[in-house]
């Protein structure tokens, strides 16, 4: 973004950093390749720089290419020793209560479910900016209708479960099968925390 001094960019990012989880970065973070890559891979929220208008065409170049290939989940290799490296787009984390975990069947097998409520999934699309275009077009709006419609599907493990979340208990989720959604092609990759 362009605009003569005092037009109220900074207010406009300040805007942005707090409706959108925008992470605005200062200019000195474009000075070297390692500190571009470093600045867009290790944050959870879409980032943005601060005075980088001054900078050579070549590097506003390097800049709009890092960021396409964010977006596009390119792999890649870095450094003298050709690193394996995963450039992917930023997360924009679930703050809702959720966990992985396993669930054991009555054979005795386990299989990792995700946990979550499905309300709180229903109030995270409808809130999260970034995703009120996609909770504007499902023909579902409620988390009721949303866990019905769960329950007649073959995902769901376990209904009604309490687990311990961040040290609080939590009642009433639904246990999400990884292997039951991956067969309609959806991935989900576990966080487990130790």
């Amino acid at each position: 973004m362009q605009a003569e001094k005092g037009s109220g960019k900074s207010k406009l990012l300040e805007s942005l950093q707090t409706t959108l989880a925008f992470q605005v970065l200062s200019g000195q973070m474009l000075k070297t390749d390692h500190r571009r890559r470093a600045s867009v891979s290790f944050t959870s929220q879409p980032v943005g720089w601060d005075e980088f208008s001054k900078l050579p065409k070549t590097v506003l170049s390097d800049i709009d290419a890092l960021l396409q290939s964010t977006y596009r989940f390119e792999f890649t290799r870095v450094g003298a020793s050709l690193t394996p490296y995963l450039m992917c787009a930023p997360v924009r984390r679930y703050d809702y209560p959720h966990c992985w975990d396993r669930v054991k069947h009555a054979d005795g097998h386990t299989e990792m479910a995700l946990f979550i409520r499905p309300n709180h999934v229903m109030d995270h699309l409808s809130t999260a900016p970034h995703l009120r275009a996609k909770f504007d077009a499902l023909p579902i709006k409620t988390g009721r209708i949303f866990k019905n419609q769960l329950l007649q599907s073959p995902v769901v493990l376990a209904d009604g479960v309490e687990k311990t979340i961040h040290g609080r208990r939590q009642g009433h989720l639904t246990a999400i099968s990884l292997s039951q959604l991956e067969k309609l092609g959806l991935y989900a990759a576990p966080d487990i925390q130790p």
